[in-house]
């Protein structure tokens, strides 16, 4: 299993339907084609991988998103 570069979701690289091109860090699978247009048209992957996974959320909703949820993840408890 490896993550997904733009939401962090687990895909299985050997069921994975879209990947993109390899590089020098090696191939970058995707759990669907929006992340992996996302990845195409956006930062470069290490920008990404830097990224907290509610971060990650808020980017792949845009900025309808960003007004419904604001910028903090929510709190469990």
């Amino acid at each position: 299993m490896v993550r997904d570069p733009v939401c962090g979701m687990e895909v299985d690289e050997r069921a994975a339907r879209f990947h993109t091109h390899e590089d020098r860090k090696g191939t970058y699978y995707f759990c669907s084609e929006h992340c992996k247009k996302t990845f195409d048209e956006g930062p470069e992957a290490e920008e990404l991988e830097k990224m907290s996974r509610w971060q990650r959320f808020l980017k792949r909703l845009g900025d309808a998103g960003r007004k419904q949820y604001g910028s903090k993840p929510p709190s469990c408890h």
